[in-house]
């Protein structure tokens, strides 16, 4: 018997043993699985036959020639074969570390090339396990934020270097004057995030040179519009000037004439303070106000305008009332001047207030049963200094636009079937539940607390 690694070999001599091999080799085979059986055989009945089918190795040896070369016989042979398995687990070996040889060199050149890309990439890039740890850190990561980097908490990084944070957190401002843009990735099945760092500086100021740009030009062509707004009541104005003086005028036609005057003077200084305002940017401060509150004040408010036009109003509106994060005077104003811009110039007979909540937020719609708004002037009619009514600053609708710009709302303009209709939709996040009002009824989902 002889033993090598975990395995046992026993070689045995087999002659006629037909009855007995059976039970021996068996018997073996209980005794360890691990043993390796090795017979020499030299019968002439099935002793060779019934070993084989028990998973023994038989070597015929025949004629006989005794023990001694029967055992060496058999030990040359299994050693051959000992052998012949040793090569073949030497090469295996020798195959499988002439891959993982090649494997690893393949890895370590990725790693160079991956190293080579980060290094040459004109963007930052942090590596972060799942404790938000820096693990790696490309240059301009570092020349961005600084050192030291690995094995610092990001966030404690951020926090040290960062001179004010975007509310989203995707841009940040540096002490150092610089302004970064982050954005992070997962990446799946590792658990670690790619922190990409990028240089907004340039972007940014360009940016702002450009609004700042467009900011004058605008301003410019307002200026420019207004002059030309003015001119038409200034050249009037001084023609009724020098007809005061006329030694031929009574004071009857001296009163008219002043009249006419101031008239034009009062169109100029509406002209100029509009103007101001616009130029402000209808900037209010936010406080809060009620629905209703909001819709009964627009009522008071039209009332003298409706009894000189005497077209009739009509409200509908929830039966819950909601609280609006918004200026009251801003709002009343946009709407006062929507509902009299369609009693003045479309002159129905019946103007209509309808509030309700929506999937958007809360849309407050104004109709009228007028003649409607001309196709070809809807695109221009909230615009600054266009205007088709006579004396007409141009302003209004565009200070209503901006109005409702400040406080998130959209606010636009559209025909129906017998007149003309201005939306005013203000977004859910402006809206919380009234305190006093019942549960809010919508199809939508519903308000937020």
């Amino acid at each position: 018997m002889i033993k090598y690694g975990d395995k046992i070999s026993l070689t045995m001599i087999t002659l006629n043993e037909e009855i007995s091999v059976k039970k021996v080799v068996s018997d073996i085979k209980k005794l360890d699985k691990r043993i390796e059986i090795n017979i020499v055989d030299s019968s002439d009945d099935k002793t060779p036959e019934i070993a084989k089918n028990l998973g023994a190795n038989v070597y015929i040896q025949y004629p006989p020639s005794g023990y001694g070369p029967a055992m060496d016989y058999a030990l040359k042979t299994s050693n051959r074969e000992l052998q012949g398995r040793v090569d073949d687990l030497t090469r295996e070996l020798s195959n499988s570390r002439a891959e993982r040889q090649q494997e690893l060199a393949e890895k370590e050149s990725l790693a160079h090339r991956l190293t080579a890309l980060l290094d040459a990439l004109p963007g930052g890039v942090l590596v972060l396990d799942q404790r938000h740890t820096i693990k790696l850190a490309n240059p301009v990561a570092i020349d961005l934020l600084g050192e030291p980097l690995l094995n610092m908490d990001f966030l404690s990084v951020i926090g040290e270097c960062a001179a004010s944070v975007s509310r989203d957190g995707s841009q940040v401002l540096l002490r150092s004057g610089r302004r970064i843009s982050i954005s992070n990735q997962l990446q799946d099945g590792y658990g670690d995030q790619v922190v990409l760092i990028t240089d907004v500086t340039e972007t940014f100021e360009a940016q702002q040179e450009r609004s700042r740009t467009e900011r004058l030009s605008a301003l410019g062509e307002m200026i420019a519009r207004l002059a030309h707004q003015i001119r038409t009541p200034l050249a009037s104005s001084l023609l009724y000037l020098g007809a005061v003086d006329r030694p031929s005028l009574d004071g009857k036609g001296r009163a008219e004439i002043t009249g006419k005057i101031r008239g034009r003077l009062q169109h100029m200084e509406s002209l100029i303070n509009d103007s101001l305002q616009f130029v402000k940017g209808g900037e209010t401060d936010v406080s809060e106000c009620s629905l209703f509150d909001l819709m009964n004040a627009l009522e008071i408010s039209m009332e003298p305008v409706l009894k000189t036009s005497g077209a009739s109003w009509s409200q509908t509106r929830p039966e819950c009332d909601v609280v609006i994060a918004g200026n009251q005077d801003a709002l009343l104003s946009a709407l006062v001047a929507i509902a009299e811009n369609a009693v003045q110039i479309a002159g129905p007979e019946q103007v209509h207030v309808h509030a309700e909540y929506s999937a958007e937020g809360l849309c407050i719609a104004i109709e009228d049963n007028g003649p409607g708004i001309d196709p070809a002037l809807l695109e221009r009619i909230f615009d600054p200094y266009y205007t088709t009514r006579p004396g007409g600053t141009g302003l209004g609708l565009a200070l209503c636009a901006m109005i409702a710009r400040n406080h998130d709302a959209a606010l636009v303009a559209e025909n129906h079937v017998g007149g003309a209709r201005f939306i005013l939709t203000l977004p859910r996040d402006r809206l919380q539940r009234s305190s006093a009002g019942p549960q809010l009824q919508t199809s939508a989902p519903a308000l937020q607390s």
